[in-house]
């Protein structure tokens, strides 16, 4: 296969082979894509008791999806169209969807730029779904010695996916099959990037573990995660977090508020345009925190601002020239 395939000639060729599995066997089709991504890593039809005739058929496409010489990105975006497909098609609730790629971008630039002066960058995402945002940062990352990445999953079919997109692109990621509030065995890490799910955690018990929990009823899950993140993070790091617009007003903005200048500081706020989401309460916002270290200093000025159309370039390149000014100031 040439390396100069374009992302949407590699999606149909995925698409085809995924749907006659889909049908054989009788699943759902982000489950045939699972399936479908495996026997292509393993280069063999893994599925014992298919029909000779249709695993040889299978066989002879996957032999046809050469992957070593694709770029990364390109893989990506072919496996973000089927993973879309599938979302829609098996009607998957609205916490498991993709975050879109032009906010995924953003992010990456962000985390790219924090990491900036770091050779070795660890990243986490404690709600890493299908994978696709934490792919989207790696691929927008400058060139380090090296990046690794964990991702905590407690679904299991999209952890599942998350693994099957990383062999596709030959990309090393640790992935854990677990609740991303639970205690976790992993190291701190440069940077945590998320796209938290919204609404509240029904394992109250586990909640009594955060100081950003409810005192009644259950608490707010991305709350939890936003405190989790810091958990995890090395003093000085940064978290890149996908919030609600509205997660710093009110009664619970207060007690974030609180928890955050005690353990870190707030760095910047982006409010994503409205025209991204369907309903005005569902609006997010890009919101980065950085935790407390004796080495450094909180930013100078917090940068609050509203990105325009992510479609404007004009707009948008003023954005990152407000961007990068921010960063040579702070």
């Amino acid at each position: 296969m040439s390396k100069d395939i374009q992302f949407e000639e590699l999606f149909e060729q995925l698409d085809q082979a995924i749907e006659p599995l889909k049908k054989a066997e009788g699943i759902t089709y982000l489950e045939a894509v699972y399936q479908t991504a495996e026997n292509i890593f393993e280069h063999k039809v893994l599925q014992e008791n298919m029909n000779p005739e249709l695993s040889q058929k299978l066989l002879e496409q996957y032999n046809n999806i050469q992957l070593e010489e694709v770029p990364a990105e390109v893989i990506r975006r072919a496996y973000q169209l089927v993973l879309l497909k599938g979302l829609r098609e098996d009607e998957i609730q609205t916490n498991h969807q993709m975050t879109p790629d032009s906010i995924g971008f953003i992010m990456g630039y962000l985390v790219d730029k924090f990491t900036a002066n770091t050779k070795d960058v660890t990243i986490f995402d404690p709600a890493v779904g299908t994978g696709n945002l934490l792919m989207t940062v790696h691929n927008q990352m400058k060139e380090r010695e090296s990046i690794s990445m964990t991702g905590v999953e407690v679904d299991d079919l999209l952890v599942s996916l998350s693994y099957a997109g990383a062999n596709l692109q030959h990309t090393p990621m640790r992935l854990i099959h677990q609740d991303g509030l639970s205690n976790l065995l992993i190291d701190p890490v440069d940077a945590v990037v998320s796209d938290l799910p919204i609404g509240y955690y029904p394992n109250d018990e586990g909640a009594k573990n955060f100081e950003l929990r409810q005192d009644e009823g259950h608490s707010f899950a991305h709350l939890l995660f936003v405190e989790q993140a810091f958990n995890y993070l090395k003093s000085g790091g940064h978290a890149v977090l996908l919030l609600p617009s509205n997660i710093l007003a009110g009664e619970v903005g207060k007690q974030l508020n609180a928890y955050v200048q005690q353990n870190g500081s707030l760095e910047m706020v982006l409010q994503l345009p409205d025209s991204l989401f369907k309903q005005k309460e569902a609006v997010k916002s890009i919101v980065v925190f950085r935790k407390k270290s004796e080495e450094v200093q909180p930013a100078k000025d917090v940068l609050i601002s509203q990105l325009p159309n992510l479609s404007d370039a004009k707009k948008m390149l003023a954005i990152i020239k407000k961007l990068e000014e921010w960063f040579k100031n702070n």
